[in-house]
């Protein structure tokens, strides 16, 4: 499936009011803490969070975002951390990515959001990818 990635990011030292309520705080849709890329990299989580349309709209159309933990692949961001395997799940999502609120930055791409911590120790993880349900 073709998808349009984007990043959020946990709380982090120094970040404003107006960007605090847009990312939406430390945990995800069921009050469970979000794991970033960077505490994967690191060892400390065994998979990635991700914000996703959980109403399973389109342009991805697809009834696997509406479960809570589905999990998946994005190969580009495998590549890009010299990774074979990096296990994301579908835990988050928000007002930007479900119903009359959603925002598709790219014609026929899923918009995801894929949770990062500040600072970024690593490359940008946005733009057009793939995603494969696992």
């Amino acid at each position: 499936m073709n998808i349009k990635v984007t990043m959020y990011f946990k709380p982090f030292k120094g970040m404003s009011k107006k960007q605090a309520k847009m990312e939406g705080g430390p945990t995800d849709q069921r009050g469970k803490p979000l794991q970033s890329l960077e505490e994967f990299m690191d060892g400390t989580v065994s998979w990635v969070s991700l914000s996703r349309d959980d109403l399973g709209g389109p342009p991805g159309s697809d009834s696997r975002f509406t479960v809570y933990g589905t999990k998946v692949r994005i190969p580009e961001v495998e590549k890009l951390m010299g990774r074979d395997l990096i296990e994301f799940r579908l835990v988050d999502t928000g007002g930007h990515f479900r119903g009359e609120g959603k925002v598709v930055k790219a014609t026929g791409a899923e918009p995801i959001d894929l949770c990062r911590t500040k600072p970024l120790r690593f490359a940008s993880t946005e733009g057009l990818m793939t995603l494969k349900f696992i």
